[in-house]
């Protein structure tokens, strides 16, 4: 190695206390955005590039590089993403928080030809702004560039595949075997787009839904598990549980309502204007039972679901479902108890008693 590689590998090593403060500021900084952001990534990873390495690297192309900053990957970053849509979401990050250069990064989703598949990423070249982050301890630290790369998680299959493969060198492997690895690629390439468009047909179904069920218009909103969720946002048991609350002057505690969509979906109910039915057509009814049920206790406290525990017991009554239809609804919300037993042998009586049950 000449005497110019050699002061390299002599600066990098002075670089490294510098390097380990650029990871920790990194890394620290990218997962804390990318929290903000709410975006669900696969893996964030950071790495300082081993002194054997970039021996290795120095003896290629080591006349390249006048100083040490000309190294770009002395250190370098990967935020690997489930959705290709991400990648930008992530990018638009290390623009805001990072000092970009561009042209020295490079876009490789956009470096294909039209008829060549292959893995694509984002690569950035980026450094610390002062603004960010600065310490007179370590004045190079804003001068070391280092490299930011996006990718998805198919991309990064795909690169390991290649890596391992020598799929980047056409003397390495037959042409054969090329091909079939190019055809590979163009699935996990196809692969990749759908899963984005299917992530964002979805969001925008999920939005319509949200907009539906805002506009009360609920027999046009198909019962699912989104669609159930937005429906119990707008809290329409509400009213209910404050008038079975003001029996005995209970509290109410939130707990979920997720055990109730089973039962409204083993109910045969198709629709939110069919829970929406429910609760109009036995709402009275439902407060009646809740009158019998608490008047003579001394409970204090009530699961916000017990609006609509009560009008689905009436609806069974009317339905003539008997204890069976009662154990059903038990065993959903409490689990399969041998108690359920005793209580829905309870609220038959009761139903008896107010001529609901024939």
């Amino acid at each position: 190695m000449d005497m110019h590689n050699e002061m390299l590998l002599e600066a990098y090593d002075n670089l490294l206390p510098e390097l380990e403060v650029l990871r920790d500021v990194v890394d620290k900084t990218i997962r804390k955005e990318i929290a903000k952001s709410h975006i669900f990534v696969n893996s964030c990873s950071s790495r300082i590039k081993a002194r054997k390495s970039l021996e290795g690297k120095l003896e290629l192309k080591g006349y390249k590089y006048k100083e040490i900053f000309d190294i770009t990957d002395l250190f370098g970053t990967r935020v690997v993403t489930y959705y290709a849509s991400d990648i930008d979401r992530i990018a638009s990050i290390a623009e805001r928080v990072f000092k970009v250069d561009y042209a020295n990064s490079i876009d490789k989703r956009k470096a294909h030809n039209i008829d060549q598949f292959g893995y694509m990423s984002l690569h950035y070249i980026c450094y610390i702004p002062e603004s960010l982050y600065s310490d007179p301890e370590f004045p190079n630290l804003n001068k070391i560039p280092f490299e930011f790369q996006m990718r998805t998680a198919l991309q990064d299959v795909w690169a390991t595949i290649a890596h391992d493969t020598g799929y980047k060198n056409d003397v390495e492997v037959p042409r054969s075997q090329l091909r079939r690895l190019n055809r590979l690629a163009g699935i996990l390439e196809l692969a990749d787009d759908e899963f984005s468009d299917i992530k964002s047909s979805i969001e925008q179904y999920r939005r319509n839904v949200k907009q539906v069920v805002a506009s009360g218009n609920f027999d046009d909103v198909e019962l699912n598990i989104d669609s159930f969720n937005e429906y119990i946002e707008i809290r329409p048991f509400d009213a209910l549980n404050k008038r079975i609350a003001s029996i005995n002057n209970m509290d109410i505690q939130e707990v979920s309502f997720i055990p109730y969509y089973r039962v409204f979906k083993r109910f045969g109910f198709e629709s939110l204007g069919d829970i929406d039915k429910l609760l109009r057509e036995n709402e009275e009814d439902a407060y009646q039972f809740a009158m019998r049920l608490f008047a003579d206790t001394d409970i204090d406290i009530l699961a916000s679901t017990i609006g609509v525990m009560c009008a689905c017991f009436v609806y069974l009554f009317k339905a003539d479902s008997g204890a069976a239809g009662l154990m059903f609804v038990l065993n959903e919300v409490n689990g399969e108890r041998a108690s359920n037993k005793r209580l829905a042998d309870k609220y038959m009586k009761i139903g008896q008693n107010m001529g609901l049950v024939k």
